[in-house]
């Protein structure tokens, strides 16, 4: 039964862990003494499904320490893209990207470099600025409130170092304009 237990455990990332482990400890014990005290099949059985429970619990638990790690090591080697600084502060080889959104009403823009997107909500204008290293692509696209009509317009254009480089623009319910510089 406790080799049962554990094997079923086994499949619980993170609270059926040490419970599995445990079950399956036990399970292997009894089993044992089972079959030195010559208690034929249940005994081996439970030898078997304390192994079984022992082996999925470690294989489980490392796989998913292995995604977390993963995870973990990606997140943490993205650039930090919604820094903001003032003119003449910019780092070596850095450009200063200035993202700018509009819309009558109210409006969502998702905005990102190549690494990423986020999204934020904003009503009339929006601007953001970030540092960008060469060769990045940014985007910016924006779309307006279905609840503010046909007659909404909406805006985007992306500076690179003062320059505007895109600019696009579009209306209605539906509406969205959409910006995308390639290699800032």
């Amino acid at each position: 039964m406790l080799g049962i237990i554990g094997v079923v455990f086994a499949f619980i990332p993170m609270i059926g862990m040490p419970v599995a482990i445990i079950a399956g400890v036990l399970a292997l014990l009894f089993g044992i003494i089972g079959i030195v005290k010559k208690h034929g099949g249940k005994a081996i059985a439970s030898t078997i499904l304390g192994i079984a429970a022992i082996v999925v619990a470690i294989i489980a638990t490392t796989t998913i320490y292995g995604a977390a790690k993963s995870i973990s090591d990606a997140a943490s080697s993205l650039p930090a893209a919604t820094s903001s600084t003032t003119a003449g502060s910019t780092a070596a080889g850095q450009k200063t990207v200035t993202m700018k959104a509009t819309a009558t009403g109210n409006g969502t823009v998702v905005w990102g470099l190549d690494t990423g997107t986020n999204t934020e909500q904003f009503s009339g204008t929006w601007t953001k600025e970030i540092q960008a290293a060469p060769g990045k692509m940014i985007t910016v696209s924006v779309t307006g409130d279905y609840a503010d009509g046909d007659s909404q317009k909406m805006t985007c254009e992306i500076d690179v170092d003062g320059v505007s480089k895109k600019t696009g623009e579009g209306s209605g319910a539906a509406g969205s304009a959409s910006c995308s510089v390639f290699g800032v």
